[in-house]
This record gives structure tokens, C-alpha cells and sequence, in this order.
């Protein structure tokens, strides 16, 4: 089974121009997604590909739209469940935080510092704070015990998820556990990781 220990790191520098792109982007892909009224990733992307390219190509590599159709979806998700239950009375979802998710071919993480691809052969870098605690999983990551996911980078920190398969003895449940500002939420899988308990 995969682990996965997600580490904040400060960061010095300044994202501001791709934040304000990517926003963009995921604004863009919302106003589409409601428009046509298409649920499914796939076919958002496929939908939207060459209008995104004409936008945003050759500043950005492709995978941006990707990454923008991904969220996008997820967050038109959440806003139907909300809408569904009487949370909201608005007929979009609102971006209030300033956010990017980047897929691994988007990044190379290098210890301290991490290279983020903007376009083919163009990138960006940013030095990270490392303190002990975060030293740790770097150390652990250079001597091939962690793998890493998916970067989320906000105004002031990057949350980096480190990864491990783990095989677990004797086991009858595992409980994973997310941290959010506000709650706790967990999930119990059995032994052959089928959900028990949302």
C-alpha cells in the first residue's frame, strides 16, 4: 500500500505571474465546463484543448491544461454537492485563494530547490526553507526511500507529498486520516484495500 506524507516548505521568490495565469486557466475551464455542461475530465479536455493552446501556448507547456481541467472538475464536484444540499445559492463556484497543482512532468524536485517547467524547455526555480523536520524526508528521498507526487503551491509555501509503499503485517483495517483546516476526515479500507467506511 502507498503512503503519502505531505510536507509544507516555505519558499523564497515570487510566483505571482503564473499564479495569476493559472487562476486564469481554472477559470476559464469552469466557465466552459457550465456552459457546455460537461462533467467528466476527458472530455473537458478534449473540448477545450485547441481554444487553451490558442491562449496560452507556447507560454505554458500543455500540461497546465491538463492540470486546469483536473481541478476544475473537482472543484464544479464539490460546488454540485453543495448546491444539491442548500450551501450555496451562487451559479459558479468562487477561486478565493491564489493555487497551482502541478503534475510531476511539470516539476523537478532537486532537495532544495525545485525547477518548475513553464514551457518546453523554459522554467522557472525557487529556493525552498529547509528546517530539520523537512531535512528528514529530504535525506530520505536522496537515498531512494520516498518517491513525490503532485505539488500544490500556494502564496507563501509549496505542500510537497512524499511517497512510500509500505507492506503492512497482520492487518485486519487501515484508517487514512486528512488533515484540513477546519476537520478531520478518515476513510477505513480492509486488508485488500475495499472501502469500509467513507
Amino acid at each position: 500500500m502507498e503512503v503519502i506524507k505531505a510536507v509544507k516548505f516555505k519558499y523564497h521568490g515570487s510566483l505571482d505571474e503564473l499564479f495569476k495565469d493559472f487562476r486564469e486557466m481554472l477559470e476559464f475551464c469552469i466557465d466552459k465546463a457550465l456552459d457546455i455542461g460537461i462533467t467528466s475530465y476527458a472530455k473537458l479536455r478534449k473540448t477545450i484543448y485547441e481554444e487553451w493552446k490558442q491562449k496560452w501556448y507556447p507560454k505554458y507547456h500543455t500540461h497546465y491544461c491538463h492540470s486546469a481541467c483536473k481541478i476544475a472538475c473537482s472543484i464544479l464536484k464539490n460546488f454540485r454537492k453543495r448546491k444539491k444540499k442548500g450551501l450555496t445559492d451562487k451559479d459558479r463556484p468562487e477561486i478565493k485563494r491564489n493555487f497551482i497543482k502541478l503534475e510531476e512532468v511539470l516539476f523537478k524536485f532537486e532537495g532544495n530547490k525545485i525547477r518548475i517547467v513553464t514551457a518546453p524547455r523554459s522554467y522557472v526555480t525557487i529556493k525552498l526553507i529547509v528546517g530539520e523536520y523537512q531535512q528528514g524526508f529530504i535525506e530520505t528521498w536522496k537515498g531512494g526511500g520516498l518517491n513525490i507526487g503532485e505539488l500544490i503551491i500556494k502564496q507563501g509555501f509549496i505542500v510537497i507529498p512524499f511517497k512510500k509503499n509500505v507492506k503492512f503485517k497482520n492487518i485486519e483495517a487501515v484508517m487514512t486520516l486528512d488533515v484540513n483546516e477546519k476537520n478531520v476526515t478518515f476513510s477505513l479500507f480492509d486488508e485488500g484495500e475495499k472501502l469500509l467506511r467513507p
